[in-house]
C-alpha cells in the first residue's frame, strides 16, 4: 500500500513539473505571437502588405510580363539572353544549354523596356518617352545605369553601326556617337523625305535603307554623321519588311514575298513572289544567301544564290504565336512571342530541319491553382502549368513547367492522378497524367464547339471522371453562358454528354455535391437536380440579397456565396427546393461599383472570402448565422499597366486551403501562400492536434523526467 501510494506521489510530482515547464514556455510564446499578430511590411520592394492574424509565407512568381526584344550575347565562358520586358525591366539569362536557361539577373530600375543592342559591356535600350538608356551589363546580377539619353525620345526604333547610332523617330532620323558609351552625345538630326515615317531600318555597304508603309528612302552613310539622300523606292505595294541579298531586294506584304532585281536601282523588276496563307510575314532576315521570312505562325526559309531560280529550303509551322522580334545568330533562331515566351530554334548549317530546343515563358499570371499534398499545381493564363513542391511552404520549388497548345489555362481540377485544365486560348479541356508530378503526360484534348471560352469566366468540376465546364460568351457586352457535361471516363475517348446554354448571364463558378449542381451567375445562384442520365433539373433559384453571385462552395447542407455586389452569403439548403438565408457579411466598401466578396472557400468551418476591396478576409463560421473576423490579409504591388510608381490591390482569382495553408491564385503577383497564426480550437483536425501534442509536449516530457530523476536522487542521499 505504501508503494502504492510512493508510486501515485511520485506520478503527481512528474505531472506538475512538466505542466509547469510547459506553461513558462507557452506563455512567453503567446506573448511573441500577440506582438506578431498585425504587421505591416514591404516584403518585396514592390509590395505592400497588411495582415491580421495571418503572416506570408512566400510569394511563386516567374511571371515577368511580355517581352518584346532580345539580344544575345557570345562570351568567353556562356552565351547570355537579354530580354526586355513590356512592363518589369530586364532579364538575364545564361542559354548555353538552350534547354535549361538560368535566369542570371532582373533589372527592375524601368518599365516600358522596348528594343535592346548590346555592344561590349554596355546595353543600349529605348522605350516610351524616356529616349535611349545606357546600362552597364558587364555583371548581369548587378547591371547599372550609366545614363538617362534624353536629348531624343520616343524611339521606334534603332541600330548600331560602328560608333554611332542610328534611329528613328516620326519622320526624323537622328544620329548619336557613343565612342564613349558614358557620354553619348547628339551628332546629327536628318528630316526624311519620304511622307509616311518608317518603322524599320537595315544597312548594307554604308547605305541606310528607311523601311516605311508604302516606299523605302535610301541614305548614303559614308560619312556616318552626315547622312545624304539618295533615292526612294516605291514598289507600288504595302511594305511589312525589306531586306536585301546583293543586287535582289527581298520585300514581304501579307501573305506574300517579293523579289525584285536592283541591279539598276531607278530602273527595279519583280524577278518572282511566293505565297503561304499560313504565314502572313511580318518581318525578314538575309543570312548568306538564305533568306527568312517570319510570322505569327513560324518561318520560312529561301535559297536565293540564284535570284531567277529562288528555292524553298525548309519551314517551321506552329500555332497561335505573336510574334514581336526574331533574330538569327549562329546556329540558332531566337524568337520573342508574347504568347509563347522565348523560344530557341536549332537551324545548324541554316538548311537543317529546325528543332525546338528551348522555352522560357516570362508572361502570364496566375488564375488557378489546385494543391494534393506536398504538390501545388498553379495554371498560369499564358504561362503554361506550374508544378511545384510545396513541402515547405515558405519555400515552394518548381518541379517542372508544362506548356502545350500555348498554355492559355484559367482553370485547374485535380480528381486521383489526372489533372484538368481549361485552356481558354484553344478551347479546349486537356487532361494530363500526373502521377509523376515532374513528368506530367497529355492523356487527351477535347475540342468542342460548345466550348466559347471568350471571356476568362472558365470554370470546372470533376467528379467521378465526369467534368462539369461552364463558360461565358461575350458579343457587344451580350452575354451567354454555357454548361456542358463532359465523360472523362476513358481518356482516350472523351465526349460531351449534355449540354445546356443560352443562359442570359455570365457564368462564374460552380459546385456538385452529390446529385445536386450549384451554379453561380451574374443573376444569382441556380440549383439543379442532377439525374442518372445526367439531365439537369432547375429546382431553385436565390438572388435575394444579390444577383452577382461569383464565387460558390457546398460544404455538407450549407452554401456559401462570395457576392461582388454584397460580400459574403451563407444559405441553409437542406431542402434544395427552397434554400433559406443563414447568415450574410456586407464587405463591399463602394457600395454599387460590386467591389465584394469574389472567391469563397471553406474548410473546418473558417471561411476564406477573397474580396474586391479588402483582400482576403478570414472568419470563424461555427455559427453559421454571425460569421465573426479572425484574420485578414491585404497586399498592393505595381501595376503591369501602368507607370512603376503605381500601386494596386492584388486580385486573387482562385483560393485553396490545405491543413493551415492558404494558396492564393493572384494573376500578375503568381502564388502567394499565407499561413493561418491563430485559430480556434475547433478549427484543427485531430491529426494536427496529435502532431502539436507531441511536438510540444514530448520535450517537457523529457525535461522534466530529468528534474525527477535528479529530485529523487537527491531525495535518496
Amino acid at each position: 500500500m505504501i508503494k502504492k501510494q510512493n508510486i501515485l506521489a511520485n506520478l503527481i510530482c512528474f505531472i506538475v513539473i512538466v505542466q509547469l515547464i510547459s506553461l513558462s514556455t507557452n506563455s512567453s510564446g503567446q506573448q511573441i505571437n500577440e506582438q506578431n499578430n498585425f504587421f505591416t511590411k514591404n516584403s518585396v520592394d514592390s509590395s505592400l502588405i497588411e495582415a491580421e492574424g495571418c503572416s506570408e509565407l512566400a510569394q511563386w512568381d516567374n511571371n515577368y510580363g511580355d517581352p518584346n526584344d532580345i539580344f544575345v550575347q557570345d562570351t568567353l565562358l556562356s552565351k547570355i539572353a537579354y530580354v526586355t520586358l513590356d512592363s518589369a525591366g530586364l532579364l538575364f539569362y545564361d542559354i548555353s544549354n538552350p534547354s535549361k536557361a538560368k535566369l542570371l539577373g532582373h533589372y527592375t530600375d524601368a518599365d516600358g523596356l522596348n528594343q535592346i543592342e548590346v555592344k561590349e559591356k554596355y546595353a543600349f535600350i529605348t522605350g516610351g518617352d524616356y529616349g535611349l538608356k545606357v546600362l552597364n551589363v558587364g555583371s548581369p546580377k548587378n547591371a547599372k545605369l550609366v545614363i538617362n539619353f534624353d536629348e531624343v525620345d520616343y524611339i521606334s526604333n534603332f541600330i548600331i553601326h560602328g560608333n554611332y547610332i542610328y534611329g528613328l523617330q516620326w519622320r526624323g532620323l537622328f544620329v548619336i556617337d557613343i565612342s564613349d558609351p558614358k557620354k553619348p552625345f547628339l551628332e546629327n538630326t536628318y528630316e526624311l523625305n519620304y511622307l509616311f515615317g518608317p518603322n524599320d531600318m537595315r544597312i548594307k555597304n554604308n547605305f541606310l535603307y528607311l523601311i516605311g508603309f508604302e516606299g523605302i528612302e535610301i541614305l548614303d552613310i559614308s560619312n556616318p554623321r552626315n547622312p545624304e539622300y539618295v533615292t526612294t523606292w516605291e514598289f507600288g505595294i504595302d511594305i511589312y519588311s525589306f531586306d536585301l541579298y546583293d543586287s535582289t531586294a527581298i520585300i514581304t506584304n501579307s501573305y506574300d514575298v517579293f523579289f525584285f532585281d536592283i541591279t539598276v536601282p531607278q530602273n527595279y523588276s519583280l524577278i518572282t513572289k511566293f505565297r503561304d496563307v499560313r504565314c502572313q510575314s511580318n518581318s525578314i532576315q538575309v543570312v548568306d544567301h538564305y533568306v527568312f521570312s517570319f510570322s505569327n505562325n513560324g518561318f520560312i526559309c529561301f535559297d536565293v544564290e540564284d535570284p531567277n531560280n529562288v528555292i524553298k529550303v525548309n519551314e517551321f509551322i506552329y500555332q497561335f504565336g505573336y510574334l514581336a522580334r526574331a533574330l538569327i545568330q549562329g546556329e540558332f533562331i531566337y524568337l520573342i512571342d508574347y504568347y509563347s515566351g522565348i523560344v530557341i530554334i536549332y537551324i545548324g548549317d541554316l538548311t537543317s530541319t529546325p528543332v525546338n530546343v528551348g522555352n522560357v515563358l516570362t508572361n502570364g499570371h496566375a488564375a488557378d491553382t489546385y494543391v494534393q499534398g506536398n504538390v501545388a499545381y498553379v495554371a498560369n493564363y499564358g504561362g503554361g502549368l506550374d508544378i511545384l513542391d510545396i513541402d515547405n511552404p515558405t519555400n515552394p520549388k518548381l518541379i517542372t513547367r508544362y506548356k502545350a497548345n500555348l498554355g492559355f489555362y484559367s482553370t485547374a481540377y485535380l480528381e486521383n492522378s489526372r489533372l484538368y485544365l481549361a485552356n481558354y486560348f484553344t478551347q479546349t479541356i486537356d487532361i494530363l497524367d500526373v502521377t509523376s508530378p515532374d513528368a506530367p503526360v497529355q492523356l487527351n484534348s477535347l475540342y468542342d464547339n460548345e466550348f466559347l471560352f471568350w471571356l476568362p469566366y472558365v470554370e470546372m468540376v470533376v467528379k467521378n471522371e465526369i467534368a462539369f465546364v461552364i463558360e461565358t460568351f461575350e458579343y457587344y457586352h451580350i452575354y451567354e453562358g454555357s454548361l456542358s457535361i463532359v465523360n472523362c471516363t476513358n481518356p482516350a475517348n472523351i465526349s460531351v454528354i449534355n449540354s445546356l446554354s443560352n443562359f442570359d448571364a455570365i457564368l462564374y463558378d460552380l459546385d456538385v455535391v452529390e446529385n445536386h449542381l450549384f451554379l453561380a451567375t451574374s443573376n444569382g445562384l441556380l440549383i439543379f437536380e442532377i439525374e442518372n442520365d445526367y439531365e439537369l433539373t432547375l429546382v431553385s433559384e436565390y438572388s435575394d440579397i444579390s444577383s452577382l453571385i461569383s464565387g460558390v462552395f457546398v460544404e455538407e447542407d450549407t452554401v456559401y456565396l462570395a457576392a461582388q455586389d454584397y460580400g459574403l452569403i451563407i444559405l441553409d439548403v437542406t431542402d434544395t427546393e427552397n434554400p433559406v438565408l443563414v447568415g450574410s457579411i456586407d464587405t463591399d466598401e463602394y457600395p454599387g461599383l460590386a467591389f465584394g466578396g469574389y472567391e469563397v472557400f471553406v474548410e473546418n468551418n473558417i471561411i476564406y472570402l477573397a474580396d474586391l476591396s479588402q483582400g482576403l478576409l478570414i472568419y470563424d463560421g461555427t455559427d453559421p448565422s454571425n460569421p465573426i473576423p479572425i484574420g485578414s490579409y491585404f497586399r498592393q504591388d505595381y501595376s503591369p499597366f501602368y507607370a512603376h510608381n503605381v500601386r494596386e490591390l492584388v486580385h486573387f482569382n482562385d483560393i485553396f486551403v490545405s491543413d493551415d495553408v492558404v494558396f492564393l491564385a493572384s494573376g500578375y503577383s503568381g502564388l502567394l501562400i499565407v499561413h493561418q497564426d491563430d485559430l480556434p480550437t475547433h478549427w484543427m483536425s485531430l491529426q494536427n492536434i496529435i502532431i502539436i501534442s507531441l511536438t510540444t509536449t514530448i520535450p517537457f516530457v523529457i525535461v522534466g523526467l530529468i528534474v525527477f530523476v535528479i529530485w529523487r536522487i537527491k531525495k535518496r542521499i
